[in-house]
């Protein structure tokens, strides 16, 4: 087993959890939302496929579909996500008007707080940082 690599796993971990929590406090105080919240709207807002299949939502997400479901019937409840059936009987999401809106108002904060957490870091690091954490989240090794 490589430390480095678990090191850096271990790493990755504790800057989600930060983040997590700062992101749950600002989205939360101004919008209402939770960071899952936000991120299920923001997977529905970019994905090209409308509606989007359930389905596709697992992997980005991080959740099996039934936690994804009951996640969703939240927002779904208060108007912010609406289910359709696909032809082949699967569930598929898409953003009501409200929730783009949402979207859209919370962007700015998430924006915002990401912006701060790294304020030195330069768009070709980013970009690099970015790759690095793709790459990670495609490991063969991590598929369930």
């Amino acid at each position: 087993m490589s430390m480095d690599a678990l090191g850096f796993c271990l790493d990755v971990f504790a800057a989600h959890a930060s983040l997590t929590l700062k992101l749950d406090d600002e989205l939360g105080t101004y919008h209402g939302l939770g960071l899952r919240d936000f991120a299920f709207l923001h997977q529905l807002s970019v994905s090209p496929v409308r509606p989007v299949p359930l389905t596709v939502l697992v992997r980005p997400m991080g959740m099996p579909k039934s936690g994804l479901a009951r996640e969703l019937l939240r927002l779904e409840k208060i108007g912010l996500v609406q289910r359709s059936r696909l032809p082949d009987g699967a569930f598929a999401i898409d953003l009501c008007p409200a929730g783009a809106r949402m979207y859209q108002e919370a962007l700015a904060t998430a924006a915002q707080v990401c912006g701060a957490a790294v304020p030195t870091a330069t768009p070709s690091v980013l970009r690099l940082a970015g790759g690095l954490l793709a790459e990670l989240g495609a490991a063969p090794a991590l598929q369930v």
